[in-house]
């Protein structure tokens, strides 16, 4: 009622009063306004703005919907600008909006699906799902702002998950930290406990210890006691080319690649595996970024000190490990939902250098601050 009472004013003030026939023999009264109008209003009260019903003449009874004029460049134009999210009803429309359609002009946009219900008792029958750590008016318009935090299908989990960890030993005296599902995301300074946790996992699930370290290693479960083991093997015989683009030649074998374009060949395939969880150390040494947005079809616990990485992956669990050099700890774990999330300033501190640093970036980059 408050924002209610705040915008109609300013819509009375900045639009226009006007008459539209309803085309059954009435006559409606109401405000217009341009879509730029509506945007300016709108977004002064920090409203989230989804059309609903679209107009493109003034007789008001005929209105169309996302789903009918999808590919219409005028409306292109006003949902990459004006529109927090879109409202469609079809779960095919949604995907033309996933920024790889030239339909729709690259445009990547999240999508709510309608319920098209016209009383109270049929709301939410089709329901949409949004990524938030706490229920808040800024988290939802945090995630309809982001694609990726939204969903029309409910959501899945992985086959094979680590629910937990718990680890008593020399560096790590009494740990017990959770995981999400889908994407984990361990970071720290040098020499805080965050890579011995993640050898802790990969003994627990069978794997092989890198050649580059066994001591560490070794020493290290020496000290941890771990409660059960998996193992899973995967004896699959298939070529893989990378499409590097080189004139003449567009695919490349692997063994012609580079150790980044050989990892960044390989990490898909790993991901559409569903036998366990995934775990990296310090991806950002040899893989590009941009790979990392299909994250909840397997699990993933990373290590890095990159923020990219951090940002990016928009992993759903972002842990904080900190040490005095003798002993390693959890220091804070939570999901960088917005800049208010308790895990936001350790991000910034940690893998940003601190505001400052973030500021002096922007400068140089010449990016608008506000």
């Amino acid at each position: 009622m408050n924002f209610a009472l705040r915008i109609l004013p300013e819509l009375y003030r900045k639009g226009s009063e006007t008459t539209r026939d309803r085309g059954d023999g009435r006559s409606i009264r109401g405000v217009t306004a341009s879509p730029d109008q509506l945007r300016e209003i709108l977004s002064e009260a920090n409203a989230i703005i989804i059309p609903a019903h679209l107009y493109t003449t003034r007789d008001i009874s005929r209105t169309r919907s996302v789903d009918d004029i999808y590919a219409d460049d005028v409306f292109l134009g006003h949902a990459r600008t004006a529109f927090t999210a879109l409202e469609v009803t079809s779960p095919k429309t949604a995907d033309f909006f996933d920024g790889r359609h030239q339909e729709t002009a690259l445009l990547a946009k999240g999508c709510v699906r309608s319920s098209d219900s016209h009383e109270p008792a049929s709301l939410g029958w089709r329901p949409s799902y949004a990524q938030l750590e706490e229920l808040t008016y800024t988290e939802l318009k945090a995630a309809l702002e982001l694609p990726f935090r939204l969903s029309i299908d409910p959501p899945t989990l992985p086959d094979a998950q680590i629910i937990a960890i718990s680890v008593t030993g020399a560096f790590l005296k009494d740990l017990w930290m959770s995981f999400s599902p889908h994407c984990n995301m361990l970071i720290a300074v040098k020499g805080s406990g965050k890579t011995s946790v993640l050898e802790c996992l990969r003994f627990a699930l069978g794997a092989e210890v890198p050649k580059s370290r066994p001591d560490t290693v070794n020493q290290l479960l020496f000290d941890s006691e771990m409660s059960y083991f998996l193992s899973s093997f995967e004896n699959d015989d298939l070529r893989i080319d990378l499409k590097v683009g080189k004139p003449g030649q567009e695919f490349s074998p692997i063994d012609q690649l580079s150790a980044g374009q050989r990892c960044t060949a390989m990490f898909p395939m790993l991901l559409s595996l569903d036998q366990g969880p995934l775990l990296i150390d310090q991806p950002e040494d040899n893989l590009d970024n941009r790979y990392l947005q299909d994250k909840r079809r397997r699990q993933m616990v990373f290590t890095s000190h990159n923020a990219n990485l951090v940002v990016l992956s928009d992993s759903e669990s972002v842990c904080l490990f900190e040490s005095d050099g003798s002993v390693g700890r959890l220091e804070q774990q939570g999901f960088f939902s917005t800049k208010e999330s308790r895990i936001a300033k350790h991000v910034l501190d940690v893998l940003d250098g601190g505001e400052r640093a973030l500021q002096l970036r922007a400068l140089k980059y010449g990016l608008d601050r506000s």
